[in-house]
């Protein structure tokens, strides 16, 4: 037990509770009171203090048990504590760091906050943007410290939940919001209308200014709108965090109506309503995004929408002798294979086809075929491709098959009527793997946790394998891969190899089995370590995880916003226990939403 005042440890956390600029060294803040404590992940905390009458319920005791903590006599802990009555346990928890680029969206919704002073107002706001669903809150650099303990305190433990940035130039990030779509309104007096009249559907970004002056005139000048928020009597404006609830809370109440709009069209079967700009919801984006990976669209009918162009290519409507035509070519090869701009050994190679992999043949010959494969077009030999009925059996074995939402929106149903309970809905081009599709009414789908059902007359099928690379593109490919290894290596450069591994397979299990029983945590890290020591895949886990079409979350930024948050504890054990070498699914080097294929089902995923 420490009982000096002056003990190394004890002076190190008052003055990471007192300074700022000792906070911002160490990459470290305190939290205070089991609340926090309990809300805190474990990964996060470097060490826990109690005070020597603290008196530990059984979660708090049992959660003290699994970390390093000190305990410290009463009178020494009255001097650490930030509060006037202390309840007898503080941390020192690791600062998150958040990519700002991961964090912007079409759709997204912001806070940007300038020069805000006062500590409370911030702690409000972050309780609030979390409530709100705003995507991430952004801050200028001489907004109140938010590692700060009065900060920390009002946020009520949203700080672990709520995304944010801290920006270094807050005019630059403002023009980086706009370059990527998001229409800006600055909260101001100047306001060309009341804050309800405007439309925040879309993309939208709020400024909210400093408490006594507002925003600056600089700042002000970027938005695309001036807004006001209305009062009567004669106050000029509200406070910040008031302001900033009214204006979020506007925003999720359109956000809201418009999918209330466009299920009361569907329900009416009212299926065109020019206009109408519906969003994807939370369902998988596989194919609207365009970072989702390569990926080939083998039936034409079922293409739909231009923003699927870019991730994949068209085949044309021919004679068809099979689901997905006679041109259908797939590689057998364990790694990949060259495609060359002759067919023969000697020539150039213009780029690779990879294991799971395919295509179609543009010209079928006896030794070597001529095939084109996403941009990529030349010959590869047959000794390494299969065509026809093993071509398609292939496909299906390794490909998706996805139903790409073409009204404004469709209810996802708990089971295949109309009039039972919906799990959500799906807004227009939003697209889910499909389970089933073989009843003439409903679709089976995968839809977050559940097996839900969509009308099948609302929606495209669409069949996907992953294609080939030219060299330039894998070079390309690769440059961006190593600059992403870099940033991670940079970002925990003070981290063991061991724990980047363990944080960056453990954010992999959080988004794919984020939901299910430890087993299915336990049996993705496997899977991944398996495709390590199996010799077709890359020998890494990195080069495994961010392979190119394998695992949706690396595409998508999901995996780069938990590894930066920090994955939960749970999945950070089931890390370390794969990477261990334990297996509970044998050498299986796959994993689907069950009832998508035969395998070793668990919890929701069928493994195989």
């Amino acid at each position: 037990m420490i009982v000096s005042p002056d003990n190394r440890q004890i002076k190190r956390v008052i003055s990471l509770m007192e300074k700022g600029k000792a906070r911002r060294e160490e990459g470290l803040f305190v939290i205070e009171g089991t609340k926090l404590f309990c809300e805190t992940p474990e990964d996060l905390i470097e060490c826990a203090y109690i005070r020597e009458s603290f008196d530990a319920g059984l979660e708090v005791m049992d959660k003290l048990n699994r970390i390093p903590h000190e305990t410290v006599s009463d009178a020494v802990f009255k001097k650490m504590s930030d509060t006037v009555t202390d309840q007898g346990i503080l941390c020192l928890v690791k600062q998150l760091n958040y990519d700002l680029s991961g964090l912007i969206r079409q759709d997204g919704l912001y806070l940007v906050l300038e020069t805000l002073q006062d500590p409370g107002n911030l702690g409000t706001i972050m309780r609030t943007a979390e409530g709100a669903g705003v995507t991430a809150v952004i801050m200028s650099r001489d907004t109140a410290d938010i590692y700060s303990p009065k900060v920390v305190r009002a946020t009520m433990g949203a700080i672990f939940r709520q995304p944010f940035v801290v920006a270094e130039d807050i005019k630059e990030v403002i023009r980086e919001l706009k370059r990527a779509g998001i229409r800006c309104y600055a909260a101001h007096l100047k306001g060309e209308g009341d804050f309800w009249q405007s439309d925040y559907t879309a993309g939208t970004a709020f400024f909210i200014g400093n408490e006594g002056n507002g925003l600056t005139d600089e700042t002000a000048a970027l938005a695309d709108k001036y807004i006001k928020i209305p009062m009567e009597g004669k106050l000029e404006s509200l406070n910040a965090a008031v302001s900033a609830a009214l204006l979020s809370y506007e925003a999720k109440r359109q956000r809201r109506v418009l999918k209330v709009i466009a299920g009361v069209l569907l329900a009416g079967s009212v299926l065109f309503a020019k206009g109408l700009d519906a969003r994807a919801d939370n369902a998988p984006d596989i194919l609207s995004e365009n970072n989702a990976g390569a990926g080939l669209i083998l039936d034409t009918k079922a293409y739909n929408g231009e923003n699927l162009e870019s991730i994949g290519i068209r085949i044309e409507e021919e004679e068809e002798t099979g689901e997905f035509g006679s041109n259908l070519v797939m590689a057998t090869v364990k790694s990949a294979l060259n495609v060359r701009s002759e067919p023969n050994l000697d020539c150039k190679i213009l780029g690779r086809i990879y294991k799971d992999c395919g295509g179609k043949v543009l010209e079928r010959g006896e030794e070597w075929s001529y095939i084109e494969t996403g941009t990529l077009v030349g010959w590869a030999s047959n000794e390494f491709l299969c065509f026809d009925e093993e071509a398609e059996a292939m496909a299906r074995d390794v490909g998706f098959i996805n139903a790409v939402v073409t009204a404004p929106a469709v209810f996802v149903r708990s089971e295949p009527r109309i009039g039972v309970p919906s799990y959500g809905m799906l807004s227009y081009n939003a697209s889910v793997e499909v389970i089933d599709d073989s009843d003439d009414t409903w679709v089976k789908v995968a839809y977050n946790d559940y097996d839900g059902y969509v009308l099948k007359e609302c929606v495209k099928i669409t069949f996907t394998v992953d294609h080939g690379e030219t060299m330039a593109e894998i070079a390309e490919r690769r440059r961006q891969e190593e600059e992403a290894r870099q940033a991670l290596i940079k970002q925990q450069m003070a981290m063991q190899s061991d724990e980047n591994l363990e944080r960056l397979l453990g954010a992999l299990i959080q988004c794919e089995a984020g939901g299910e029983p430890y087993e299915g945590m336990l049996a993705v890290g496997a899977v991944v370590m398996n495709r390590v020591r199996s010799g077709a895949y890359p020998n890494t886990v990195y080069d495994v995880i961010f392979a190119s079409g394998q695992f949706t979350p690396a595409k998508s930024g999901s995996l780069t916003r938990v590894y930066n948050k920090g994955p939960k504890a749970i999945c950070i054990q089931a890390a370390k226990e794969a990477l261990g070498g334990y297996s509970n699914v044998g050498d299986m080097t796959h994993f689907r939403r069950k009832g998508t294929k035969e395998g070793y089902v668990i919890g929701n995923h069928v493994f195989y």
